[in-house]
């Protein structure tokens, strides 16, 4: 078959004769259109690597059933016919192509990452890590091969991720690590984060946990078969300091009146007396926590206070994040134990309870001058209706 130009009309007029067939371009020597014996169609580039003497190859460019046109497919033939110029073979390049759509993918990628570098390189932090990564870069990139990812698809992230500072921030970092190894690898030849600027950092002192966050930890605590459950708990309860919780005796406790009295001195942080009436929820967290003959109110040998904190944090942030996504939500900002203490305070402003009340409640010195040497009413009445309304207000968001 002579050759002729290929056109949208010599291609639409192009029938099948029971054989396969080309009908080859006059304008691009080895590009042409192939009919098979059914009549499909479709553009190829015929090339030799190393010129003559070699065996033909052939490359399919596209179909015009797809909506490639003759012109399209020729401009793709010519920068094939370029490649095989330059010792590029057009059939191994789609195979890499195809190979690293595959390997480079994002989610797949991000999986060899944690198994490969994160697990060894993190065996402590790890988890948390890779949680970030399964959670909020994961189904953001998906299958996006790691070369075509660019700042503003990292941008995106970031900013859906805006309100959650804390989180926006673990995850940035740990995008950046994972990009930083498959550059170093050669993966990819640029790390597009370079340049980038992280997300600003959370102010020291401000977290505390929102409504959705109180009833998540709340129902996340209650998983973990510890009295560290319980101490998280009665911190939520109770808005006193974590150590001052921890170290709770019986002695301390009265439990006709449901109150905790301190002591002070080692006890208390301003090593003054305190007393904090408890709600009916704290009394039960007390009393389903008691060993016997253990003076300790939470302990997990019956002879001493709760320990390896860092440990059991740990366990309750795993849960905490599995209750929030099975609420729909975004895991957690990181959060501290102290955090909670700032919970409660905000919880009871937002409730109404007057400032010196909350005061009062978590022991804080504030009055100075002559109010701190002469106002000493420590507000019991006012502590225990405040303290009862919260832990209703926890029991309310629990329940939604």
């Amino acid at each position: 078959m002579p050759k002729q130009k290929l056109t949208k009309r010599s291609v639409d007029a192009a029938k099948a004769v029971g054989k396969e067939y080309v009908i080859w371009d006059d304008q691009l020597s080895g590009f042409g259109l192939k009919v098979t014996k059914k009549g499909a169609k479709s553009f190829i580039l015929r090339y030799r690597m190393g010129g003559r003497g070699f065996p033909d190859r052939r490359v399919t460019i596209g179909s015009p059933n797809n909506g490639i046109t003759a012109e399209q497919a020729r401009k793709e033939a010519e920068k094939h016919a370029i490649a095989v110029a330059q010792g590029v073979d057009p059939q191994e390049q789609r195979k890499q192509t195809q190979h690293d759509a595959l390997s480079l993918a994002f989610d797949s990628y991000a999986e060899f990452y944690i198994e490969k570098y994160l697990k060894k390189d993190c065996p402590k932090s790890w988890p948390e890590a890779a949680r970030l990564l399964r959670t909020n870069a994961i189904p953001h990139f998906k299958h996006k091969p790691l070369p075509s990812i660019n700042k503003r698809d990292i941008q995106a992230l970031m900013d859906n991720l805006a309100e959650r500072k804390g989180i926006a921030r673990n995850t940035y970092a740990n995008i950046r690590k994972l990009l930083k190894t498959a550059f170093a690898r050669g993966d990819i030849s640029s790390n597009p984060m370079d340049g980038m600027r992280p997300p600003e950092k959370v102010a020291a002192g401000d977290r505390y946990l929102d409504d959705t966050e109180i009833a998540a930890l709340w129902t996340a605590s209650g998983t973990i078969n510890h009295p560290y459950a319980a101490v998280v708990r009665t911190l939520l309860l109770t808005g006193q300091r974590r150590d001052e919780v921890a170290d709770m005796v019986w002695g301390e406790i009265d439990l006709e009146e449901a109150v905790w009295s301190l002591p002070g001195g080692i006890r208390t942080k301003n090593s003054k007396p305190h007393t904090v009436p408890l709600s009916e929820a704290a009394m039960q967290e007390l009393l389903s926590s008691k060993i016997d003959d253990c003076e300790f109110v939470f302990s997990a040998s019956a002879s001493k206070p709760i320990q390896n904190w860092s440990y059991w944090k740990r366990k309750i942030d795993v849960k905490f994040a599995e209750e929030m996504s099975a609420r729909g939500e975004l895991p957690p900002a990181p959060w501290k134990i102290h955090d909670l203490r700032r919970t409660v305070a905000t919880g009871l402003q937002r409730l109404g309870v007057a400032g010196d009340v909350v005061e009062a409640i978590q022991s804080r010195e504030v009055r100075e001058g002559v109010a701190g040497r002469y106002q000493h009413h420590d507000y019991p009445t006012e502590k225990r209706a405040a303290l009862e309304l919260w832990s209703n207000h926890i029991a309310t968001l629990v329940k939604r």
